[in-house]
Formats: structure tokens, C-alpha cells, sequence
């Protein structure tokens, strides 16, 4: 869908309002064709991730959660239509426990209702480590991450993402690394959605832990890549911007 890649990439460069009007376009070209409860949560979740990934503001992601599932309740959804991996996962990032308490609930019910299904492991690890998150247990999300890494989850770009985000919360910063060292790199189909909500914060928070680390070359690599992203992000984004670009003139100049 041409809306929803171009919504994606103008988000991966820090244009977010470019980014909600083409997801706007695609999803009132969607309503003319299926006008249902599924299309309309969906819509109303699209700024909910943004809120709290991309302007890390989990107070305005908890109240647009909020009003998205009460203009368009999850239960008018058939069961097995419902993608409670995209419901935790927002849940988890906007810290609204309750009603990931709840969809984790429903999303066992709906893995029985499908049957036995060859990622139905992987996948259901996976929201056992998003109501862990979103009850701030995160050394059980560690764990349940690990285990669906274990099960062969497929989606590599969605685990090392999630790991990061944990390991970062528990200050254990030699596992972040390596989890976001693994985003970066590893080759992903369809990780734009992905690199949208994760790639740029991931890159300057690698940056920020190789300089603590002293490693200045490998801090540098990573500022310069999140400039490089966000140089033409929105306004509201810029002192972000502004702070990497100091940080990185810092450490060159005292490098020498």
C-alpha cells in the first residue's frame, strides 16, 4: 500500500505529522471499501506507538490507547481477526497493564480457537514478554523474549527490538548493545514499520552507551547515522537533533 510505506518512511526521518496524514488517506481509502470495527481501532491506534516510541510521551500514548478502544471496542471484532500482538504490543508501550492483562487474556482464547499452528509458540512467548512490559516486569520480558527466540520467531527485527527496550530499562547495557547492534544490522522483509518506531531512538541511545563506554569511534558511527535520519525531522524533534550534533562535535573535538 503505497499510503501506509510512505507513512512508514516519512517516520523513519522524524516527519511525523507527513507521516499521520498519509496514514489518515490510507485508512479512509480502506473505510470506503470496509467499513468495520477492525479498520476503525486501527486507525485510532496509528498515533498511539508514535506517541510513545517516536516522541516518548507514554502520557499521551495511554490517553490516545484510551480513546481509540472506546470508539472502536476490540470486542466488536471477530476473535479470530483481532492482532493481539499489535494490541499488546501498544498496550505494553503505553503502560496501560490492565488491558494488556485483559488482550493477553483473549489472545489465549483466540490461539485455541485457531488451533494448533506452526509460530503459535513463539508467538504466544512473545505476549507473555508485552503484559510483562507493561507491568514493568522486565526480567520476565527478558526471559519470555529469550523464549520466543527459541521457538524460531521469525520476525528477528521485532524480537531484537523489544529486547533492546528491556535491557535498556534494566541498565544492563552490554545486552542492549548487542540487541540493538542486532536491529541495525540484521536483514529484515518488512521491518519498515519496525525502523519507523525503533530505528532512530535505538541509534541514539547506542550512541549514548558507547560513549559511556569510551568507545568514541563506535558512539560517533551511531550519532551521526540518527543525524542523518532525523536532519529533517519535525520541529518538535529538533532539539533531539541538536543534542546528538553536540554530543558528536564533543566527542571529535576530544578525540583530537
Amino acid at each position: 500500500n503505497y499510503y501506509g510505506f510512505s507513512a512508514e518512511l516519512a517516520l523513519v526521518r522524524g516527519r511525523v505529522h507527513e507521516s499521520l496524514q498519509h496514514r489518515v488517506e490510507q485508512r479512509s481509502r480502506q473505510l470506503q471499501t470496509r467499513d468495520n470495527a477492525e479498520t476503525r481501532l486501527y486507525a485510532g491506534l496509528d498515533s498511539v506507538s508514535v506517541a510513545a516510541l517516536v516522541l516518548e510521551d507514554q502520557a499521551r500514548a495511554l490517553a490516545l490507547l484510551d480513546r481509540a478502544v472506546r470508539r472502536a471496542p476490540v470486542e466488536n471484532i471477530p476473535l479470530l481477526n483481532r492482532n493481539y500482538e499489535i494490541l499488546l504490543s501498544n498496550a505494553a508501550h503505553a503502560g496501560d497493564s490492565a488491558r494488556a492483562k485483559q488482550w493477553h487474556t483473549e489472545s489465549r482464547q483466540a490461539w485455541e480457537a485457531a488451533g494448533s499452528m506452526i509460530g503459535r509458540p513463539a508467538w504466544q512467548a512473545f505476549d507473555d514478554a508485552m503484559l510483562a512490559m507493561a507491568r514493568r516486569k522486565y526480567a520476565d520480558a527478558a526471559e519470555h523474549l529469550r523464549e520466543s527466540d527459541r521457538r524460531l520467531n521469525p520476525r528477528l527485527d521485532v524480537l531484537s527490538s523489544a529486547r533492546f527496550t528491556v535491557f535498556d530499562k534494566l541498565g544492563q547495557a552490554d545486552s542492549a548493545i548487542a540487541a540493538g547492534e542486532q536491529f541495525v544490522t540484521t536483514p529484515q522483509s518488512l521491518r519498515t514499520a519496525q525502523d519507523a518506531l525503533f530505528l532512530a531512538n535505538i541509534r541514539q541511545r547506542l550512541g549514548e552507551m558507547y560513549e559511556a563506554k569510551g568507545n568514541t569511534a563506535k558512539a560517533l558511527e551511531h550519532y551521526d547515522a540518527f543525524v542523518e535520519l532525523w536532519k529533517n525531522a519535525d520541529p518538535e524533534l529538533q532539539p533531539r537533533v541538536r543534542d546528538v550534533r553536540g554530543r558528536a562535535a564533543r566527542l571529535r573535538r576530544t578525540s583530537g
